[in-house]
């Protein structure tokens, strides 16, 4: 059974950042309170290279936690397979949880471009119980849904998370039919993109409504891009079924994601005017193609056409 903790930002000097702009719903979600015991494993358990998304028992629907993963002191985690590293303090990995929550809030207040974050994040100790619980159901999870970060096998058990200091975040969830990934999807070939597309239409309680407010919302969104270039990373924004765009994985602007076995470095001057320099929202292919944006502007060319 978890060891029901309740978790506060309670590491001197990590508190979180006030960011600038609205007060609104993202503000009365600081008052939520976290107990490790709120996170579910399920089949909506979604894990990237940094963090995992759970949602959360007992709570109102679409509502979850983004948990991050434990940070290696030592660049590339060295040391036995069989033993956990050593690992580093917070104060530094929280800092960038805390710029990209301010990042969010600034890009919402100036353009009015809302994001799935429901407060600050927080640094919370993880008990042992429910480390060795959410290792064991992640286990369980299908491939592209586990970790993304390297495990290390302890008596032979997968060990994503361990004891100790993770950081922590309210996110809403939008899922699937309400809502679909919209972004420079390299990896998808058109015909699959197009018919995921087509499917989320089909979905849509009002195309009318979809389509005018995926034009006017979707104008916005390239007006921020334009004025934050660094946004072209890896483009990709939540489409709800009213139109409404939401920005997810804004951390992307903070740090340039290098690879699976190399670490993160801050995003140099000369990547940034050179990602300026590209139209659209979707940086090129290797060899220097524009497939992806293709494949968005034929996608979005379907939204804007739709009528009831």
């Amino acid at each position: 059974m978890l060891l029901a903790l309740l978790a506060s930002p309670a590491v001197p000097g990590l508190r979180p950042a006030r960011p600038r702009g609205k007060r609104g719903m993202h503000a009365r979600a600081r008052a939520m309170r976290f107990h490790w015991a709120a996170l579910d494993v399920t089949n909506t358990t979604a894990c990237g290279w940094t963090k995992c998304y759970y949602p959360s028992s007992g709570e109102r629907k679409h509502t979850g936690w983004l948990v991050g993963r434990p940070q290696c002191a030592k660049f590339g985690c060295p040391g036995p397979r069989d033993q956990l590293p050593e690992l580093s303090a917070p104060s530094r990995w929280f800092p960038q949880w805390n710029r990209t929550w301010t990042f969010a809030e600034e890009l919402r207040a100036e353009f009015g471009v809302d994001h799935l974050l429901r407060g600050p994040p927080f640094v919370a100790n993880m008990p042992q119980e429910t480390a060795a619980y959410l290792n064991s159901k992640l286990k369980g999870l299908h491939r592209d849904r586990k970790p993304h970060w390297v495990h290390r096998r302890i008596q032979g058990a997968a060990q994503w998370y361990s004891a100790g200091p993770h950081p922590v975040q309210a996110v809403r969830s939008c899922p699937w039919p309400e809502c679909i990934l919209l972004g420079c999807e390299g990896s998808l070939k058109a015909k699959m993109y197009a018919k995921r597309v087509e499917a989320f239409i089909a979905n849509a309680p009002n195309r009318t409504r979809l389509g005018e407010g995926v034009k006017q919302n979707f104008a916005v969104v390239e007006a921020m891009v334009k004025a934050h270039p660094c946004l072209k990373i890896d483009f990709q924004v939540y489409l709800r079924n009213d139109g409404a765009v939401l920005n997810i994985n804004l951390d992307r602007c903070d740090k340039l994601e290098l690879g699976i076995s190399r670490e993160s470095e801050p995003l140099d001057e000369g990547h940034r005017l050179r990602l300026a320099q590209i139209p659209g929202v979707c940086q090129r292919g290797r060899d220097g193609n524009d497939n992806d944006q293709r494949r968005l502007d034929n996608a979005l060319e379907q939204l804007y056409k739709l009528r009831e």
